[in-house]
């Protein structure tokens, strides 16, 4: 009888026979593969599937591209839940490493989200401009019904070297402080898109402080610009791109490998006067952003334009 080098493999990893009763010519092999398990013949997963298992750049790859079309095509859309990735493997003939790595960038491009232990379609993938003047009245502009929750309470404080450095204002500017998640309630599922910390000036918002504590969804800018006239019309911006901490992650619901975009935006009104000053995570895959530029500033901001 004449074994194939996959199945002597296979004997080799399960029972270690000896190898006088594997005939062929692929002794030499089979000793460098018995060397290779005998280490821990009880890790299945280091066994015959990956000595066997080859480009597995290539593999995650192909997967991939079929997910996104299973996805695309509803495959799971009545659940809404993704197989584990023990039935994914199986499926595609590969390792729950290599579904671990496709799960990576599925995460990344908005395919599927976390819940729990589970790992769901993501029901809402829609692109939505990174600035607008009030996210949750975009949003149902959008036909979209907008969620916002305060994370912590607002509150008085004065800006840390880091924090004032970041805004290019002095330490010790005092403000108002108000930290909240943002998205969109889609049936009972609350889908976070951004995390907005945001700052006023006190003298402009101290009045409005039991009411941002009471209301989430109070708009602030629109209190100032009735009460005082001062209206925002240009802002300074910076942008970095980066992945998220531990608590960003859990705020925003994803993964540390799905990129987010940092936005410091400092807004005036047409006097210079400061209206507010933001610190905004988003999800990357989420939010375009579109910058209307004076191609004449020699400065290193860019001015936006709402």
């Amino acid at each position: 009888m004449v074994y194939s080098a996959e199945i002597k493999l296979l004997l080799i990893a399960q029972g270690m026979p000896d190898l006088h009763s594997v005939p062929g010519a692929l002794t030499g092999f089979l000793l460098r593969c018995r060397n290779l398990v005998s280490k821990n013949l009880n890790d299945q997963a280091h066994s015959y599937r990956e000595l066997f298992m080859a480009n597995k750049p290539g593999k995650v790859t192909s997967i991939l591209r079929q997910m996104i079309c299973l996805i695309d095509g509803g495959e799971w859309e009545k659940v809404g839940v993704v197989p584990t990735r023990r039935e994914l493997a199986e499926r595609f003939a590969t390792t729950t490493s290599t579904i671990n790595d496709v799960f990576t960038f599925l995460h990344a491009m908005g395919y599927v989200m976390s819940k729990g232990r589970n790992v769901m379609i993501n029901p809402s993938r829609m692109t939505i401009p990174a600035l607008v003047p009030s996210f949750d009245h975009y949003l149902q502009q959008q036909g979209l019904t907008p969620f916002m929750q305060n994370v912590g309470e607002p509150e008085i404080i004065s800006l840390d070297m880091k924090v004032a450095q970041a805004f290019d204002l002095p330490t010790g500017t005092r403000a108002v402080r108000r930290i909240r998640v943002q998205g969109e309630k889609l049936g009972n599922q609350l889908i976070p898109y951004r995390v907005a910390e945001t700052y006023y000036p006190e003298i402009l918002a101290v009045r409005y402080l039991a009411r941002m504590k009471q209301d989430p969804l109070f708009v602030v800018i629109d209190q100032i610009a009735n009460d005082t006239g001062k209206a925002i019309t240009k802002s300074s911006l910076k942008v970095l791109t980066r992945f998220p901490d531990e608590q960003e992650q859990s705020l925003l619901q994803i993964s540390l490998h799905v990129p987010v975009t940092e936005l410091f935006r400092v807004s005036y009104s047409d006097d210079g006067t400061i209206i507010v000053f933001s610190r905004i995570i988003l999800i990357s895959y989420r939010f375009t952003l579109s910058l209307d530029t004076d191609t004449r500033l020699e400065h290193s901001h860019v001015d936006t334009k709402f």
